[in-house]
């Protein structure tokens, strides 16, 4: 297991790096990535994600589950975070509390651990956590800088929130999507990669380096590595000893949305709202290079095998 996250994360840290020099020493400034991102790229992987689920009843249950865990978990942060912050970082660690790193962390695990065959149940879960960091998650954040409205209109202007509709309405509709489609998705859905990693790099460059901040770090780690992985595996604990939902392959699956890292979309988001992404890039960087030796630990005490 360890082997294979290195294999899958190392890229990854590969391209923090990229990114970094890119700000450093090519002058690329983190805000149009970001846009980037947020309005062109993300869309569209959210739409073709979404588009080819295959639906299946009980998984119905996995989206409004988790959404419910991801809101309650930002909305805990916000309240926790308020205790110990005065200004905007609250905000921050709401936001950043919604999510985790589901999609490029994620994803390649679920293929390497599971197969392809669990990828889609796997989107399905992602979408609900997804949603969860447009809206709620995005919310808080602009909170802090803007007003109630302001920041609903903000939210209400993110276009991944659409795309999943459309896609829903799509697969729904059991229209195939065309073969060249598909083709370009992937490479978008690879270009969101890049960019997404690149951004954290050219946030850390803009703000003269590393900006690591202990306390911080502390309260994000203990809710991603602990906070979150408890919620999740108390579903898988519920589901096995009353409810008999789902098999273990979804029981593996909320285990990794549990104990994948901070999001890379959290300094995206951040760059965006201009809310301290450069303490941002810092602790999504440390709980990414974190993950490696915690996941396998994880995996190891919960008695999954790679």
């Amino acid at each position: 297991m360890t082997l294979l996250l290195l294999t899958h994360s190392l890229p990854l840290l590969a391209l923090i790096a990229l990114g970094y020099g890119a700000g450093r020493w090519l002058e690329v400034e983190p805000r149009p990535l970001a846009t980037v991102a947020i309005y062109i790229l993300s869309p569209l992987v959210s739409f073709g994600g979404v588009a080819q689920l295959q639906f299946r009843s009980a998984y119905l249950l996995l989206p409004p589950l988790l959404f419910a865990v991801a809101a309650g978990i930002s909305l805990l942060a916000y309240w926790l975070a308020g205790r110990v912050y005065a200004d905007n970082t609250r905000n921050l660690v709401a936001m950043a509390a919604s999510t985790g790193n589901t999609g490029y962390f994620g994803t390649p695990l679920v293929l390497a651990v599971l197969g392809p065959a669990a990828a889609g149940v796997y989107f399905l879960m992602n979408f609900a956590v997804a949603l969860s960091e447009t809206t709620v998650g995005y919310y808080v954040g602009a909170r802090g800088r803007h007003d109630v409205r302001e920041s609903v209109r903000k939210v209400l202007s993110l276009p991944a929130n659409y795309a999943v509709v459309a896609g829903l309405a799509w697969n729904r509709l059991e229209w195939p999507l065309p073969s060249a489609f598909l083709a370009w998705w992937e490479r978008f859905t690879g270009a969101w990669i890049v960019i997404g990693m690149m951004l954290i790099g050219t946030a850390l460059s803009r703000v003269g380096g590393w900006r690591a901040n202990a306390r911080l770090t502390a309260m994000l780690f203990s809710v991603r590595f602990l906070l979150w992985p408890a919620c999740t595996w108390g579903l898988v604990l519920l589901d096995r000893g009353a409810l008999g939902l789902f098999d273990p392959t979804v029981h593996t699956l909320l285990l990794i949305v549990g104990v994948v890292p901070l999001a890379g979309n959290t300094v995206t988001f951040a760059t965006q709202l201009r809310l301290r992404p450069g303490e941002a890039a810092a602790v999504v960087l440390e709980s990414t290079v974190f993950a490696i030796g915690y996941v396998p630990l994880a995996f190891w005490l919960a008695g999954v095998s790679g």
